[in-house]
């Protein structure tokens, strides 16, 4: 919303995270990619087939677990440039890694993180993302470690909250309070 031309979540590209809607203008509809329920047009047909998104991911990862549902019912998906609409950023949470190659998804509020962690770590193993789940190690490591110069306390955080998403103790943890 404060700046139109960068997109709320980046779109990966050709292997390249791009964050500039005109890259996205340009390069034209892409396959197999949606940032869903952000302006989303989606069937009931679909809803039919593979279900509403799951409340257990209300704060974060509802999105991820339903195009991922999506994808497994074999559902063309495509991102179209041309339909936009206004949205808070997510810059406040981006923080670039490894010269900017990479970036490390960390959230200001103790409870978006402890919902991002665990969701992310389980949706990457009930769907077999564990190349995924092989780089947050690395990533999530260099962030707290190296970039917030060892952070011992907010990677334990990290590395719990992620345990607890990958086995099984999904939905077992109360989220931190303020």
């Amino acid at each position: 919303m404060d700046d139109p031309g960068r997109l709320a979540f980046p779109v990966r590209i050709a292997g390249c995270t791009r964050f500039d809607a005109a890259e996205i203008v340009a390069h034209g509809p892409v396959s197999g990619c949606a940032h869903l329920f952000n302006g989303t047009l989606i069937s009931a047909s679909l809803f039919r087939r593979i279900g509403l998104p799951d409340p257990r991911f209300f704060m974060r990862g509802d999105e991820v677990e339903f195009l991922f549902r999506a994808r497994e019912a074999h559902t063309r998906i495509v991102l179209d440039p041309q339909a936009q609409f206004l949205h808070p950023g997510s810059r406040p949470e981006i923080h670039p890694i490894f010269g900017g190659m990479f970036y490390a998804v960390v959230p200001t509020e103790a409870a978006k993180q402890f919902y991002l962690f665990r969701n992310r770590a389980y949706i990457f193993r009930r769907y077999g993302k564990w190349g995924w789940m092989a780089a947050d190690a690395i990533r999530y490591s260099y962030y707290f470690l190296v970039c917030r110069r060892l952070d011992v306390r907010g990677f334990a955080g990290w590395a719990r909250t992620t345990k607890a998403g990958w086995f099984g103790g999904f939905m077992q943890e109360r989220a931190p309070r303020h």
